[in-house]
């Protein structure tokens, strides 16, 4: 499988939202303007397994002063709060969960919210997951058989 990595917290932010996933079933709320910053459909792929998981990509500045400025980023799965990857993009790319995993591809989840009509100003996070599974992830899977026909 490819969910690994390990997160302790209990409560995940970013920018003004905050998911709690103290129970089996994540909680909160996301604001749109969080939403359309961070979220992020990303197709991950370890050895030859690929899957497409709903995530938030944060990024924060580290180092300043005698330590160079570096940004790290961190992609966060949305249903269950695990740090899926987190790296420090520096001139090297340092690893520090997730280093077997490739992303191939990361797409914005605006424009599928556009593109269904589901523009709101914040979203129950079990909204948001609901409408990945349903409306999302069917779509990415109906385009990669295509491609292999």
């Amino acid at each position: 499988t490819l969910l690994i990595g390990c997160n302790n917290k209990n409560e995940v932010n970013f920018g003004q939202s905050t998911i709690n996933y103290e129970t089996e079933v994540p909680s909160g709320k996301i604001d749109y303007k969080d939403l359309s910053n961070c979220g992020k459909i990303v197709t991950l792929e370890d050895n030859l397994a690929k899957e497409h998981r709903l995530m938030m990509k944060v990024i924060n500045k580290g180092g300043g002063g005698r330590i160079p400025v570096y940004d790290d980023i961190k992609y966060i799965d949305l249903e269950s709060g695990t740090i899926l990857i987190e790296c420090y993009d520096q001139e090297e790319i340092i690893w520090i969960v997730g280093e077997n995993l490739t992303i191939r591809d990361e797409l914005d989840i605006t424009s599928y919210l556009l593109q269904h009509d589901f523009i709101k100003r914040e979203y129950e996070v079990q909204e948001i997951i609901t409408f990945f599974d349903e409306k999302i992830k069917p779509t990415l899977e109906s385009v990669e058989k295509e491609l292999i026909k």
